[in-house]
């Protein structure tokens, strides 16, 4: 007969393992607790993948080196060798600037109407702590006049 001690038995032994958590962009409140909502794992590290790629560099004060030239890029002509250039600088700033990513592709579109500036990027990458899956996010850049 197998023994289980009192522990095991009100142990939840379903939960995920967190590896990286961080608070929601927006600072809400989870509803139940009353405390900063948070984000885990995967959700996490898309998030602070798509706040490296939307922060200039020099923008954070103690920090300049954080961040992406990718704003500076949006003005240039719409050619492919600037689509060259924002898949490079995606790429340096994902490995300068966030070790937990390694980044396995990255794929830059620009939006198909004449009047909307807008450039999609769509990185795909795996994370360190999370062997064998690949996560994508989606980043928005657009030109503002």
């Amino acid at each position: 007969m197998a023994t289980t001690s009192r522990a095991d038995k009100f142990t939840i032994t379903s939960k995920q393992v967190e590896y990286y958590s961080d608070f929601l962009i927006d600072l809400d409140k989870n509803p139940l607790t009353g405390y900063l909502a948070r984000v885990t794992n995967e959700e996490s590290v898309k998030q602070a993948v798509k706040l490296l790629l939307l922060t200039e560099r020099t923008e954070r004060f103690f920090q300049p080196w954080m961040g992406s030239k990718l704003n500076g890029l949006l003005f240039e002509p719409n050619l492919p060798t600037t689509n060259i250039q924002i898949d490079q600088e995606v790429r340096m700033t994902l490995k300068n600037c966030e070790p937990r990513v390694k980044v396995e592709d990255v794929v830059v579109t620009n939006g198909q109407d004449r009047d909307v500036n807008d450039t999609y990027v769509t990185v795909v990458f795996s994370i360190n702590n999370i062997p064998n899956k690949t996560f994508t996010t989606d980043v928005v850049l657009n030109r503002l006049r």
